[in-house]
């Protein structure tokens, strides 16, 4: 291989360790929030234990601006696959469970004592579908 084809190689692989490329996707950049390097992403094992006892967790329905309390096992249970409806945590897209733990794991570890989930219709979201 050329030198020129390796650095190719290593500028792909750079894609698969950036959180956004991983699916935590976000509308206005990370904001401070981590750099983006993998050391900092919570990527191995998704431990829920405790969770709970260490974060407070809110749901706010951005549709009737109603919040409440819930614990991680019932996110487990949330339809995940339905497209019509977008849940974000800050700036992040959250579209799955375990990003969902990822992106809680992160905060704890952050020292944040709430972390609130915003669902809404995507039509709230984004104009257009």
């Amino acid at each position: 291989m050329k030198k020129r084809e390796i650095g190719n190689i290593k500028e792909i692989l750079k894609v698969f360790e950036n959180p956004v490329a991983r699916g935590v996707h976000t509308r206005s950049g990370l904001k401070g929030a981590h750099t983006g390097k993998p050391e900092e992403i919570h990527s191995g094992g998704h431990d829920e234990a405790g969770i709970d006892k260490k974060i407070k967790l809110v749901m706010v329905d951005m549709d009737s601006n109603e919040s409440r309390p819930f614990d991680i096992n019932e996110a487990r249970q949330w339809d995940w696959g339905n497209p019509t409806r977008i849940r974000l945590i800050g700036d992040w897209q959250v579209a799955n469970w375990d990003q969902l733990v990822e992106i809680v794991r992160y905060k704890v570890d952050r020292g944040y004592q709430e972390v609130r989930v915003y669902e809404a219709p995507r039509f709230m979201l984004f104009s257009g579908g």
